[in-house]
């Protein structure tokens, strides 16, 4: 209450002192990213998480941010503002992985320079601490990441005028600034670029140092194991005049910055600085800053994506009518006897159902009425997780008529032992060499699976990018080991989701346990198996020399 109240005051105060009130500027032009995005100089339109609050601390130094120029020649006369060091206090909040809203609380820890004065007005040089301007905004990813395809989003960013004019933290008005975003984020570097139109009030006053301007932010960065390194360009194109004595020899900013980041877990470690290419007000000679960001989950998405939903769709369906690709035998009208009794209700009447007592077709045989059993292993193909390999009864209805270790299930091969994996790395242990060897022999005894994805995922503790890595890199693992055992590499692919896909709650251990697994899907058949490749690549038959 306390905040709202001083934020309420200070916007009241500022508005009633605008029409007397000398107007200046809010001096420092670096505005830090919200703290969920991965770098600490630009920033991203992808939004990341269900409900994910993030924050973090900028601490940023600027050399000579305002200097006086001589009217007759042009030369550096005096540093009105000579050192400049803000710490801003960063919250965001993502919702349902497509909004972000922001706050910043930026405070001017240091401010010390010289008196000076122009043609037209006296400029004092600050001392002291004092509160910026507070701000808040947003963005909406209105197209989200699809391969290679970056994201985009529309943002808006609102400065309200909690500073003070006298010391160059606050324009004395209310600031806005829409912008457009496009920003990629890939397995070993990452971009961003974005777009904003800032409106400073009194823009065109004789006494503002800063008037509106366009703003263009351009970075990027490459990563190495838990660190990226990378850069930024920071321009603002003045659209309105400002004091000449300030900005003569240019009226574009333009600054440098390149940065180093290191994650520890949830948390990351930003140190970025570089020069000001020009020195109109608010670019410094150089910069330099330290950045510490941490984000969580408070919920996490359980939903699966289409493609699984699609794939459970299909696994249910095969259960149900008895195989993956074959839809259930023909049934033929059963032979009319409603005077008899039919106990197990499947529309043939006891005296020709070979089992009156279970339900099951009309075939034209001697099974008539009998449940479809294709693989012969006396487990219904409606119960029959692996209605085409014979195998034993199983409480687990994953496994129930399936041979042990693993078996083809509709679009998956269905493995009944977790492949496990030492902790936090890709190396596999020995205990899971068998089930990886029954993978070996369904692959080699079906040729027709011409291309089978290994799909690694992770469970919901830590930082998504390290999951993601991760993931893949035990995918590939996987893949490697499946090769090195006789498997054509032509017919594998290596995925990694991270956390992105759970099938189980990430807040208990024992769903955390379900959620870190390997899957193998089934992507392509092919009649000719592995003769369906032609120069590295499957074709159709029509297709093929």
């Amino acid at each position: 209450m306390r905040v709202l109240a001083a934020i309420t005051f200070g916007v009241v105060s500022a508005w009633s002192r605008a029409a007397s009130a000398q107007s200046q500027t809010s001096l420092e032009r670096f505005e830090p990213p919200p703290p969920s995005d991965p770098s600490a100089v630009f920033a991203s339109a992808g939004v990341d998480g269900s409900l994910r609050p993030s924050f973090g601390a900028s601490l940023v130094y600027a050399n000579a941010p305002l200097v006086l120029v001589r009217d007759a020649t042009g030369d550096e006369a005096r540093a009105v503002v000579e050192h400049q060091l803000v710490l801003h206090v960063l919250a965001s909040l993502a919702i349902a992985s497509r909004a972000l809203v922001e706050i910043d609380f930026p405070t001017s820890l240091l401010l010390t320079g010289d008196d000076a004065t122009t043609d037209t007005a006296g400029y004092g040089a600050p001392s002291g601490a004092t509160q910026g301007d507070l701000r808040v905004g947003g963005r909406f990813e209105a197209l989200e990441q699809n391969g290679w395809i970056p994201s985009a989003a529309f943002g808006l960013a609102v400065w309200l005028p909690t500073g003070d004019e006298s010391k160059y933290t606050s324009t004395g008005g209310v600031r806005f600034a829409p912008s457009l975003s496009v920003s990629g984020d890939y397995d070993s570097w990452l971009f961003g670029v974005t777009l904003a139109r800032r409106f400073e009030p009194n823009g065109s006053s004789d006494h503002n140092l800063l008037g509106s301007d366009l703003e263009l932010t351009a970075g990027a960065g490459a990563r190495v194991d838990r660190f990226t390194f990378g850069g930024a360009i920071l321009t603002g194109f003045v659209t309105a005049d400002s004091v000449d004595a300030f900005r003569r020899r240019a009226a574009t900013r333009v600054e440098i910055l390149a940065e180093a980041r290191a994650k520890f877990g949830p948390v990351d470690v930003s140190l970025f600085g570089g020069p000001g290419l020009t020195r109109s007000p608010g670019t410094p000679l150089f910069r330099l800053g330290l950045a510490t960001t941490v984000a969580f989950d408070v919920i996490d998405d359980h939903a699966t994506t289409s493609a699984d939903g699609a794939a459970a769709s299909r696994d249910a369906d095969a259960s149900a009518n008895g195989g993956a690709n074959d839809g259930p035998p023909t049934r033929h009208d059963p032979a009319p006897m409603p005077r008899e009794p039919d106990r197990d209700g499947d529309g043939l009447a006891d005296s020709l159902d070979a089992c009156p007592d279970v339900p099951g077709p009309v075939l034209g045989g001697p099974m008539d009425g009998c449940p479809v059993d294709t693989d012969g292993d006396h487990v219904p193909d409606a119960s029959d997780a692996c209605p085409r390999e014979a195998g034993p009864e199983n409480d687990d209805p994953k496994k129930n008529g399936c041979p042990g270790g693993a078996a083809v299930s509709g679009e998956h091969i269905a493995i009944f032992s977790p492949i496990e994996f030492a902790t936090g790395k890709a190396d596999i242990l020995p205990v899971s060499e068998p089930v990886l060897s029954r993978v070996v022999e369904i692959l080699q005894t079906h040729p027709e699976l011409a291309r089978v994805a290994v799909d690694g995922h992770t469970d919901g503790k830590g930082a998504a990018k390290k999951n993601l890595e991760l993931s893949r890199a035990r995918a590939l693992s996987v893949e490697r080991w499946l090769t090195e055992h006789g498997v054509d590499a032509r017919r594998l692919e290596a995925r990694g989701f991270g956390a992105k896909q759970p099938i189980a709650d990430n807040a208990t251990e024992e769903g955390r346990a379900k959620n870190r697994r390997v899957e193998f899907v089934i992507l392509r058949r092919s009649e000719d198996g592995e003769n369906g490749w032609v120069d590295g690549t499957l074709v159709p038959e029509e297709k093929k020399p």
